[in-house]
């Protein structure tokens, strides 16, 4: 069914995340004083993971189908309560000022 699936989906995404933070903090070890690199290492961090938790939404939407978008209160709550915590997340303006200090 549909959860053994999501289950799989939340696993992956966990392993992916696991990764990008691991790399994050490999990439602070390597230079602790570099305020100037911080910045783009966690805007792209941050678009990473927003733009990985897009794509979990999209397809445990697709694997709840619509009578468990519709049926399930608890996965609709739960959906609705992430995609508002993710639009938080200002992607394309902390791209945008990334490519403008990059180009600078």
């Amino acid at each position: 069914g549909a959860g053994g699936g999501i289950h799989v989906l939340q696993a992956s995404a966990g392993w992916q995340i696991e990764a990008l933070l691991q790399f994050a903090g490999h990439s602070v070890d390597l230079a602790p004083e570099d305020k100037r690199g911080a910045y783009p290492n966690a805007a792209c961090l941050r678009t990473a993971i927003a733009d990985l938790t897009d794509s979990v939404i999209l397809e445990a939407a697709k694997l709840a189908g619509p009578r468990g978008l519709a049926l399930d209160a608890a996965f609709s709550d739960r959906t609705q309560e992430l995609m508002r915590y993710v639009r938080q997340h200002h992607g394309a303006k902390d791209l945008a000022d990334l490519g403008a200090q990059v180009d600078g």
